[in-house]
């Protein structure tokens, strides 16, 4: 989902959490935008602790929520009610028509019994898509990339101190802390050109995050 006002840096630096973004298919050489084609662009984000879940999206009526924490409960004045008897904090209300539309879903509680209670365990099934032994230490994203088949040198974008693990594996991937810190070296002739065409590309509405190379 695209906002047609929604710029890629005003996404990417508006926002305090991990991103990461893999082109679905190869950027067209030469184009000034450095835009992916009409395929598009996945962008995931992960929230890496500080997220209280039942503050985003809770069941109603529940017995042991309401004793475990009465003064934190959503109420129908202050959150939306959704499917199967659950209630969404109301921060998402700009978000609503894409809910009743059916292009905006939570999955709520989601675990796997071979966990044990470990965040951090948890953090890693989350980023490799499932057990160490079973991902061979590679990242979901990265996986993902092979099936995507062949593209451009780079068609993985971590935003972050470090790269994400989701995007740790065999295929090419960039990690930078904002769009504005990415750095071209080479020949002098080449650089400011260069700079110039990927510069003309993010200013424009709609441009894919991760559509920078």
């Amino acid at each position: 989902m695209r906002h047609p006002e929604l710029s890629r840096r005003a996404f990417l630096t508006g926002t305090a959490a991990t991103v990461t973004a893999v082109a679905t298919s190869q950027v067209v050489p030469g184009r000034p935008a450095a835009a992916a084609s009409a395929k598009g662009t996945l962008v995931h984000v992960f929230l890496h602790g500080g997220l209280d879940g039942l503050g985003v999206v809770a069941p109603t009526d529940e017995s042991l929520l309401e004793d475990a924490r009465p003064h934190l409960l959503m109420t129908e004045r202050t959150a939306l009610a959704v499917d199967r008897s659950f209630r969404l904090s109301s921060a998402f209300r700009p978000l609503e028509r894409y809910l009743k539309d059916g292009q905006l879903g939570f999955v709520p509680g989601v675990s796997d019994p071979r966990l044990s209670r470990s965040h951090f365990q948890a953090v890693d099934m989350c980023e490799l898509g499932g057990l160490p032994r079973e991902a061979g230490g590679r990242g979901w994203l990265d996986r993902l990339v092979d099936q995507l088949g062949p593209g451009t040198a780079f068609r993985g974008v971590g935003v972050g101190a470090t790269m994400p693990r989701s995007l740790v594996g065999v295929n090419g991937a960039l990690s930078l802390s904002s769009v504005d810190g990415l750095a071209l070296n080479g020949d002098a002739r080449f650089k400011d050109p260069t700079l110039a065409a990927h510069g003309a590309g993010h200013v424009r509405a709609g441009v894919p995050a991760g559509g920078r190379r």
